[in-house]
Parts: structure tokens; sequence; C-alpha cells
């Protein structure tokens, strides 16, 4: 059945083009036919050139520093040079600063990191961040924990703000010709218990500390393999995970961006997936892993409890990963593909469902 937008209305949005997340939300416009237009200071990966214009780039080799210039830059060109029509921008703290500037009105989809890391940011940081959402029209989160920090302490009206998860792409689902191929290439046995950790490599998501308890749990456990996927990464940090990687045949580190369609191959691959980091919001990352019949390993945060509600899963604390993976191993060692099944059911049972966000996607653009 064709889906469409209540009102046909052009969408700009100024977000990251090389960004999955971005990638994800696009899929659903798509499948909308609703017109849009990605304006980005970050390179064009996933799109086509005519859906995407790529401004003040080359600010970004100077760092944050120059990072800030090219959003500064972008949002005074926004003022004077664009027509009428819906900006979203997905961040608050760089791409809200844009919409901000623009002074047209906006939607904000909030990160995370950006809103419960305020506190310990900067009063320049923080006042930046209070003004780009109290001067939002819309807000979209994807976890309750979000909506209550911007109402208790960003002091945002909740009738603005929008909560719910987007739900995973069409193409994610378990495959075991795909399992068996991915297998067959990283050489990894077939009866082998594969990790995965499908989140970006940096420091927040903990990937080091990952690597290391890894290491420790699989020391003397020959027939166990992790596999890294790379992502959106931070290249010096990486680099530090590559320095860990040496001389460990069972660790596999995927670099580059995938489509959706690989990407499901390599979960597929898999039988438990990890999310640890420091915070949150309901990732598609987890979503994404659930559909492909993963057990998830999940740090113990506020933002997941609604996962835990509907998903079997393994919260745990951060300081102690390898007990998770311990503990994880035994879980699928008991069930096998009882447990893949299981899960694969109770996703089919989520709010995530494809047809609710659409209807809730419907409310984000009307006017």
């Amino acid at each position: 059945m064709e889906v469409t937008m209540q009102k046909m209305t052009s969408v700009i949005y100024l977000a990251n083009a090389s960004s999955p997340h971005v990638r994800h939300w696009i899929e659903f416009l798509d499948e909308m036919n609703m017109p849009y237009h990605i304006y980005s200071i970050h390179k064009n990966t996933f799109f086509s050139d005519d859906k995407v214009t790529v401004k003040y780039n080359f600010l970004t080799r100077f760092g944050g520093g120059g990072a800030i210039l090219a959003y500064f830059f972008l949002g005074l060109w926004l003022r004077f040079f664009t027509r009428k029509s819906i900006l979203h921008a997905h961040n608050t703290s760089g791409y809200g600063l844009s919409a901000l500037l623009s002074g047209k009105p906006y939607i904000v989809t909030t990160y995370g990191t950006e809103i419960f890391g305020a506190d310990k940011r900067s009063s320049l940081y923080r006042l930046l961040i209070n003004k780009v959402l109290s001067k939002a029209k819309k807000i979209t989160t994807t976890s309750q924990q979000m909506e209550q920090v911007l109402v208790s302490k960003f002091h945002i009206n909740s009738k603005n703000i929008l909560t719910f998860g987007m739900g995973v792409s069409q193409h994610f689902s378990f495959s075991n010709d795909k399992r068996e191929k991915v297998r067959a290439k990283l050489d990894i046995p077939s009866d082998a218990l594969v990790w995965i950790y499908n989140r970006r490599i940096m420091p927040l998501y903990n990937t080091i500390e990952v690597v290391q308890a890894f290491k420790k749990y699989s020391k003397d456990r020959p027939n166990t393999y992790l596999i890294l996927m790379a992502g959106d990464h931070q290249a010096s940090y990486t680099q530090l995970v590559k320095n860990e990687l040496e001389n460990s045949s069972n660790i596999f580190l995927v670099e580059g961006f995938l489509d959706p369609k690989d990407m499901s191959a390599y979960l597929s691959a898999s039988d438990i997936s990890i999310s640890v980091p420091n915070s949150d919001q309901l990732s598609s990352s987890i979503l994404e892993a659930i559909a492909c019949g993963c057990y998830p390993i999940l740090a113990n945060l506020p933002a997941y409890d609604e996962i835990l509600e509907y998903v079997t899963c393994l919260s745990i604390d951060r300081s102690n990963l390898v007990r998770g993976f311990e503990q994880s191993a035994n879980q699928v060692l008991e069930q096998n593909s009882q447990l893949r099944s299981q899960l694969l059911e109770q996703y089919k049972a989520t709010p995530w469902s494809r047809e609710t966000v659409i209807a809730l996607l419907n409310q984000v653009y009307a006017q």
C-alpha cells in the first residue's frame, strides 16, 4: 500500500549526509513520497547528488572550531537563499545552530549525548542548546527519558515534543543464507558464538573497553568471535582500537559504510549484539540487531527501559563487561535457535512498526 503525506510540503533536512540515522529517516520520506533536500556540512555518502547540497565542508578540516564556523555560515546562507520550506535539523548543537540562524521555523531531532551531557559542558554551550530548543516549532526524541530531561531541565512544553522510535529499515531481517555466507567469508565456524558491536567506533561507545573485555573472556574459549562495525567512526580512536586488535585472530573490524542489506547480513551472522555507551536514546542500531534475531547486551541506561519491556535482553553494568559476555553466551547456548525465534516474534509485537512510525511522521511534518 502506498503511503503519502497528508499535505505535500517540501522538507529541508539540515543533517550529516553520511549518517545512517539520517538515511533511515529519508527511507521513510521516500516511502511517503515526501519531497526533500539535504543541506550538509559533511560529505555525502548515501544519497544521490541531486538530493544533497554540501556547504562549507572545507572548514571541517580545521577541527571543532571549523565545524562551528561551517554551521554558522550554513545558517546565514539558509536565511538568504532558501524558499519557504519545513526545516528539520538533525542534532541540536550543530545543525540546530544553523536552523536557529536561518530565521525560519524549524524542527529539531535531539541526539542523546548533546542533551544528557549538556550540564558538563560550558555555559555558552548550554545557552546555545537552550536557545535552539526554545525556538524550535517541534522537537522529536526517541526515549521517554529524553522527553523528561527536555521538560525538567530545559523547560520545553511537552506539547511541542514528539517521542517515538524510528523502527528499522525493511531490509533488516534474519537470513540463514546471509549468515552462512558472512561466516564463510570471515572463516568463522558455523557452530561458533559471534558477538557484534554495531555502534560507531568512538569513546562514547566504549569500544576499547568492549574489545579488552572480550579478549579476557575469549582467552580460553577458541570458538568465540567479535565483529566491530566502524561506521561513522572517530579516526584517532579507531587507531587505538586497531592497536588493541593486534594478534587477535578472533576479532574482525569492518570498516566503511554498509547499506542496510549488507548490515543485515552481518547481524544475521551474529548471535549477540552489544550496546554499552555512556549515554543514549532508543537507538535504531539496537532495534536492527533485534530484527535480525540477535540477543542484545545493553548497558543499564534508563533510555533502554522501553526495550526491556518488549524484548528479552541482558542489561549489564558497563564496569562488568566480561560478565556480560559470560551471561550472554550461557543464554544463547542454553536456548540455541529457540532464542532467535523468540526475539524475532517479540520484535513484531513492539510499537516500532513502519505503519506506526509513518503515522507519527505525519504529525511531525503537519502544518
